[in-house]
């Protein structure tokens, strides 16, 4: 296959040098991408066999100045298909992105990500490819965590005026044209439902949050009905966890001493 691509290159080289005589072209492929990859890394190992690891951050930057379209897809066949990534994204500059892309509900002994970019006008670069070895297989309540990633509406509970979002795979301020609702709350049902599990006496929770034009504001329940804001292992009706200025604050543990439950809410 490299024999036969090259001798086509070589041919339409003559060919050119020959209808334009005196020129020489030299054409120069688009540069790929370069690709930092990380997660949450709770086993303090560089995030890339982390049993755990349901958050994948993909730090992407392109040889291009200005970008107008990216192409990022991930594939957990050994890449027989690949799929598109859908994922939040933080523009750090022009040609420099970083994608929080959930991988919770994906089997993949090892999963493949490759990234290509285009500038308009331009032809597309070569893609660059990495790779993750993911432990889990999907969200587990027997392992002990659970990842909501917004990309279904299995969980969804009560709310107002915020939109649950599976296509872009978030929960955002809903429309009010010309803007937005100033504020809005969402609940969780459930997420522990028909696991079959005891008592919940604590949880670990890590949001992901961008931007940061909004106040973001937590709380965590064991049984629906009353809702943790602190460390102090009591209920507090009133007071909220929050993370200014954090797109992925480390996770925290927050006791459940004030109420017994074997439900699990946001």
């Amino acid at each position: 296959m490299f024999k036969k691509s090259f001798n086509l290159i070589f041919y339409l080289f003559v060919a050119a040098f020959f209808l334009v005589a005196g020129y020489n072209f030299i054409f120069a492929a688009v540069a790929p991408p370069t690709v930092v990859l990380s997660g949450d890394d709770l086993s303090q190992n560089g995030g890339t066999d982390d049993a755990y690891d349901a958050l994948v951050i993909l730090d992407i930057t392109t040889g291009q100045a200005n970008p107008s379209t990216w192409d990022i897809q991930y594939s957990n066949n050994a890449g027989q298909s690949w799929s598109n990534v859908v994922a939040n994204y933080e523009t750090i500059a022009n040609n420099r992105r970083k994608y929080y892309f959930s991988t919770s509900k994906i089997y993949a002994p090892t999963l493949l990500v490759r990234v290509r970019a285009q500038e308009t006008g331009l032809e597309w670069s070569n893609y660059t490819q990495v790779s993750l070895s993911l432990a889990h297989r999907a969200t587990n309540h027997g392992a002990h965590y659970f990842v909501e990633s917004f990309n279904d509406t299995a969980f969804m509970g009560a709310g107002s005026y915020i939109d649950w979002d599976t296509a872009q795979a978030r929960v955002e301020l809903g429309d009010n044209p010309p803007n937005y609702h100033p504020n809005g709350t969402i609940q969780s049902t459930n997420l522990l439902a028909g696991a079959g599990n005891g008592n919940v006496l604590s949880v670990a929770f890590q949001p992901v949050q961008y931007p940061f034009g909004r106040t973001l504001e937590y709380q965590v329940s064991n049984d629906g009905v009353n809702w943790y804001g602190d460390l102090s292992g009591q209920p507090t009706q009133n007071t909220w966890f929050s993370f200014p200025l954090q797109i992925v604050p480390d996770a925290i543990t927050v006791p459940f001493n004030g109420s017994v439950g074997t439900g699990l809410y946001f």
